[in-house]
């Protein structure tokens, strides 16, 4: 039987199984079943809400999948409960990529507001 299966009928009998829901969310990762995998990710969060590992991986597929703005909010969580260089540019990196969707989706104003909340969380970083 395929050990992903396995894993469910682990969850099903057991929901808050971490070994099994990592197991899941990983299984799901490497086959590219992003969604599902969010899905697990989202499950896993309700019993542990400040997880960075799965916080970091929601972020990542979130932004895989072009929903800046969602990562770019996990991305502040982040920085909030591990404050380091590294969280804070993840944060600012994935706010301009925001930026960026929005002015080219010609949505103007809502570029420029995230422009603006860039600058005031980092206003010497002169990142195009």
């Amino acid at each position: 039987m395929d050990p992903y299966y396995e894993y469910l009928s682990v969850l099903e009998k057991s929901p808050a199984n971490k070994e099994a829901l990592n197991n899941v969310i990983n299984m799901a990762i490497s086959r590219n079943m992003n969604q599902e995998a969010l899905v697990w990710i989202d499950k896993a969060l309700r019993i542990s809400p400040n997880d960075k590992d799965l916080l970091a991986q929601k972020q990542n597929l979130l932004e895989k999948g072009g929903r800046y703005g969602q990562a770019a909010a996990i991305a502040a969580k982040l920085m909030y409960i591990n404050p380091s260089t590294f969280t804070k540019q993840t944060y600012f990196d994935l706010e301009l990529k925001r930026a960026r969707d929005f002015a080219v989706q010609g949505l103007y104003d809502s570029a420029e507001v995230v422009y603006q909340t860039v600058l005031r969380i980092e206003p010497n970083n002169n990142k195009p």
